[in-house]
């Protein structure tokens, strides 16, 4: 194809090979095969799978976490609850697996020493659904309690000894020991309750540091 003066034109016509839509050179643009998108979603879908199931297994070694730091917040509710209402709060466990309850001194004139289920919205964090208690003993005397030697007269010491909170801002000293309701974590954690000052603190230990 020439000019209007006989010169070569250098624009090329459409057709050209090197100007065709999807050619480089006059041949085709690699690209994916079928099989080739196939293989990278299925990877996708298991690499996806196996970080659904070591989140979830995350979260389960978490409960121990949480169940102490909701069994320590629930202490100090019981200890200012006590203090606000002037009435005795004890904090329970009950039956084989320890199963715990916020139990008052509704009325001490007219039954002294007789405790009934008590309920508030802070109640509801006991958390059940992620610990169990292992144990709970006393470890030392509070304002209207002498802490009797464990065994001093023969008498079976309870396992899971109640926590009692007292109307003058004091409680039992205490040492609580709980297990994740995950049973493939076998760490457990001790939260240790001053009851004289109220601190109140968490140790995570292993299995080998427990024993």
């Amino acid at each position: 194809m020439t000019s209007r003066i006989g010169q070569p034109n250098s624009r090329r016509a459409p057709s050209d090979p090197i100007l065709t839509r999807g050619h480089i050179s006059g041949r085709p643009q690699p690209g994916f095969t079928l099989v080739e998108l196939i293989l990278v979603i299925a990877l996708l879908v298991v690499s996806a799978g196996l970080l659904v199931i070591n989140l979830a297994g995350w979260h389960r070694y978490s409960f121990l976490e949480e169940g102490a730091d909701r069994f320590a917040t629930l202490a100090r509710m019981a200890r200012a609850e006590s203090a606000n209402r002037g009435r005795c709060l004890r904090l329970s466990f009950s039956g084989e697996d320890h199963a715990p309850a916020m139990l008052w001194e509704n009325d001490p004139l007219a039954g002294p020493g007789k405790f009934v289920n008590f309920k508030a919205a802070w109640t509801d964090m006991i958390p059940t659904d992620l610990v169990k208690p292992l144990g709970c003993r006393l470890t030392g005397p509070a304002a209207f309690r002498t802490l009797a030697a464990p065994g001093a007269q023969g008498d079976k010491v309870d396992p899971c000894q109640a926590i009692t909170f007292y109307p003058d801002g004091s409680s039992d000293s205490a040492e609580l020991t709980l297990m994740n309701v995950n049973e493939q974590d076998t760490r457990v954690a001790v939260i240790d309750l001053n009851g004289l000052t109220g601190t109140v603190t968490k140790r995570i230990l292993s299995a080998k540091e427990y024993q």
